[in-house]
């Protein structure tokens, strides 16, 4: 149970520090051998603290009201491992939708860690549902799969 303890302890400091905005919080939670994807956000799976603060800063800069609201914990029974089902809220990018809010969930996986850090970190989340309620993405409709998404490349199936 000594990783139970850890793990609530690390997910309530990880919660604490995005809704402080704290770079430095964030990057202190992980190791510097990391291997983060969150590949819906970014271009590429970060492995240094120097991309990772690059794409942190980029999240407050273009959701600077971003906040986080944990949802639900799931931690494995027998291995450093957890998952925070979060709700995100906030307002659209400054200049682009800023008038507009958003809400969506989403839930961040931890699935390895090393001296007490974050090693691997997996993010999963889908962002057209927060582009639709920002106006930047034609709604849904009755649409199913992929038909939603060639919809949006052939202006005649909208």
């Amino acid at each position: 149970m000594k990783h139970q303890a850890f793990l609530d302890t690390f997910c309530d400091r990880w919660m604490e520090e995005w809704n402080r905005h704290s770079v430095d919080g964030l990057i202190g939670l992980i190791a510097p051998d990391l291997v983060w994807e969150d590949l819906t956000f970014w271009t590429n799976v970060i492995t240094s603290h120097a991309e990772l603060r690059r794409y942190i800063e980029k999240i407050f800069s273009v959701m600077p009201d971003v906040t986080f609201g944990e949802r639900a914990r799931f931690i494995h029974p027998t291995r450093s491992q957890a998952t925070i089902l979060w709700r995100m809220e906030g307002s659209g990018p400054p200049g682009v939708a800023s008038d507009k809010r958003y809400d969506f969930e989403g839930c961040d996986i931890f699935l390895e860690f090393r001296d007490g850090k974050l090693a691997h970190y997996q993010a999963a989340y889908d962002i057209t549902h927060m582009m639709r309620q920002l106006e930047m993405l034609p709604q849904r409709g009755n649409r199913i799969g992929g038909a939603y998404f060639l919809a949006l490349l052939d202006p005649a199936r909208r």
